[in-house]
């Protein structure tokens, strides 16, 4: 009887190994992994940020569209950090940025394209009134580089 106590004990201790091992191996992936979205963000922001004061608005333009596709991304692989409200108001806010631009340079059809596309995250934002005046106003409150002035030069 005292090898089987033994054994048994000994498998308990395994599973239990095993268990712990494997809750802490998958909480470090989940870490790891959201660090890297973190630092990637945090990465292509600056680039925004750089490419919408100093840059043309091609190169303004280019960093939206890339911009885009990485909320696209994100879209595909669930996060508690990245939600779907907060993609979605991202997205929104860029489709903006994106018609503004698409004004400036007098094609209205492509602004109103974009402007729609805006529009069309507004079931995902949650905000109380959502339209793509409104979202406008908000880009347009919070436009540091001046995309929404007549006389912006670059």
């Amino acid at each position: 009887m005292n090898t089987l106590l033994r054994i048994a004990s000994y498998l308990l201790v395994l599973i239990i190994g095993l268990g712990t091992g494997y809750y802490l191996g998958a909480e470090i992936n989940r870490a790891r992994s959201l660090a890297f979205d973190i630092v990637e963000v945090g990465y292509f922001r600056a680039y925004l940020d750089m490419q919408m004061s100093e840059g043309t608005d091609a190169a303004r333009e280019e960093a939206l569209h890339t911009f885009l596709a990485l909320n696209e991304k994100r879209r595909t692989r669930p996060s508690e950090f990245f939600t779907e409200k907060m993609l979605a108001t991202d997205s929104a806010l860029a489709y903006a940025l994106l018609a503004a631009l698409a004004n400036k340079r007098s094609s209205t059809q492509e602004a109103q394209q974009y402007l729609n596309r805006a529009e069309s995250f507004c079931p995902k934002i949650g905000w109380r009134e959502c339209s793509a005046e409104q979202i406008t106003n908000v880009v347009q409150h919070s436009d540091k580089h001046g995309i929404f002035n007549e006389g912006a030069d670059k």
